[in-house]
């Protein structure tokens, strides 16, 4: 009788590792991440591993940095958004070899709400023929009457506002001047700001939104989130260090040390794999390595760097 071996694609061979390492992580690592949030370990766990099936860069990412992927993904779950793109709350940006952290417009939102001492918060935009009027000192007021006769798709101001529980309203308005110069400190491009990709202008409201944050209650996850986000704009990004703690990087670069940590050393600067020039697996052949478990270390107090709890036992800062 012939026996047939099933050969299995560069990519399938690559989806499966990394739906072998991220499992690792579900029962222990991730359940204690997200046992104060509203997703199961499994829940995450699947809809991150659809995201890489989706991304060439992120698969990419896991060949050749695998330490910010990781880190990006661990941090998502800290703060317990969803990592679906299709949800908008978080989104695994890919820049060069790495994967930075970006909060979505509904993340922002999400992590503001749960101080608990915000009721509601949004963000319109005011187009050159609307009617808009505001004040500030010691009786602000803000008066926006969308032109729906004459709709003109050109952005003049954004404004955001909160509505606290104490029945206090704050609001924030700024230029799309004013918005784009926090846009162009980015060190990472983002080309959705005033694109056909972005028709509603969620990009401009996240903007406005988080400086309005700023001068918000926020709990812990909201100001760990909201500051994160500010970091990696401004051109940082996650990495596991040689002891498996997650740290945050300015961008500048780091020689790597010597390490017998599974991720060390993954920043060298290589050239990027082709997963199309991997060689089909059969399956006869294929060994599953077991990966170490990783249990990132309290590091908190330290100011350079982010280190992510994963006994979750966080407080608010």
């Amino acid at each position: 009788m012939t026996q047939i071996t099933k050969q299995f694609t560069p990519q399938q061979i690559l989806i499966r590792d990394f739906s072998a390492t991220i499992s690792k992580y579900e029962q222990k690592n991730l359940a204690e991440l997200l046992e104060t949030h509203n997703i199961t370990p499994s829940q995450f766990k699947n809809i991150v591993i659809n995201e890489v099936k989706k991304s060439d860069k992120m698969q990419q990412a896991f060949l050749n940095d695998p330490s910010s992927l990781f880190a990006s993904i661990l941090l998502c779950a800290e703060l317990g958004l969803n990592p679906s793109a299709d949800v908008g709350e978080f989104y695994f940006l890919p820049f060069g070899k790495k994967i930075t952290p970006i909060l979505g417009y509904k993340g922002v939102i999400n992590l503001i709400l749960r101080s608990g001492e915000v009721s509601k918060i949004w963000s319109e935009i005011v187009y050159e023929d609307d009617v808009f009027d505001y004040e500030l000192g010691l009786e602000p007021k803000l008066i926006h009457k969308p032109n729906l006769e004459k709709p003109n798709k050109n952005v003049k101001y954004v404004y955001a506002v909160a509505k606290l529980i104490n029945g206090e309203t704050m609001f924030k308005v700024m230029s799309k001047k004013e918005i784009m110069e926090i846009v162009a400190m980015s060190k990472y491009p983002n080309s959705l700001y005033g694109s056909s990709k972005d028709p509603q202008g969620w990009m401009y409201k996240k903007t406005v939104i988080k400086q309005l944050s700023k001068t918000l209650p926020k709990d812990y996850y909201g100001k760990r989130g909201i500051s994160m986000d500010d970091k990696v704009e401004g051109g940082g990004y996650l990495k596991l260090d040689e002891d498996n703690n997650i740290m945050f990087i300015d961008g500048k670069n780091i020689a790597p040390k010597k390490s017998k940590s599974i991720y060390a050393n993954l920043d060298v600067d290589t050239e990027p794999i082709d997963i199309t020039k991997i060689e089909p697996t059969p399956i006869t052949e294929i060994e599953v390595v077991e990966n170490k478990e990783i249990i990132l270390k309290d590091n908190k107090n330290q100011k350079e760097s982010l280190t992510l709890d994963f006994k979750a036992k966080t407080s608010a800062s």
